[in-house]
């Protein structure tokens, strides 16, 4: 089955959601289709906050992840880079609800470099510890990648 929708449409982003399946999965043909399709037709534009603008506190953090991460696959590096710096500065904000997507992804680590990333991550466990978890287990593992290139 394929939904169909218009890009301008303001459901689009809450339609992806509701089919975002999490990174462990591969994800559907419809998933894949919809997130290539939104990725296409808002190159230009910040998918980032595009994202949040549909989202509420009743949005599960997962699915937002979920969706990023299949996102990743399917735009330009240009489009990456400016959702990454978004997240960067999502993470040193006060907004729970923006750390908690930026912390539900799994295919890209925030902040290029790892002491950075570390010094951010520590900040965000001293400010809003129910994130401490999520925010360790990404340290771990990029410590693991970094010892692992070395």
């Amino acid at each position: 089955m394929t939904t169909e929708f218009s890009m301008l449409d303001k459901d689009v982003v809450p339609t992806l959601l509701s089919i975002a399946t999490p990174s462990s999965e591969s994800g559907t043909d419809e998933e894949w289709e919809l997130t290539l399709r939104f990725a296409s037709e808002h190159r230009e534009q910040n998918l980032a906050e595009i994202i949040f603008q549909h989202t509420t506190a009743a949005t599960d953090p997962r699915k937002v992840g979920a969706l990023i991460d299949h996102l990743i696959w399917n735009i330009s590096d240009e489009s990456l880079e400016r959702m990454m710096q978004t997240f960067e500065a999502w993470l040193c904000a006060d907004d729970p609800r923006k750390i908690s997507y930026v912390l539900a992804m799994d295919y890209v680590f925030p902040f290029k470099d790892t002491k950075q990333m570390y010094d951010v991550l520590s900040a965000v466990k001293s400010k809003w510890p129910e994130f401490s978890e999520r925010c360790d287990e990404l340290i771990e593992r990029r410590t693991r990648l970094v010892k692992k290139k070395l």
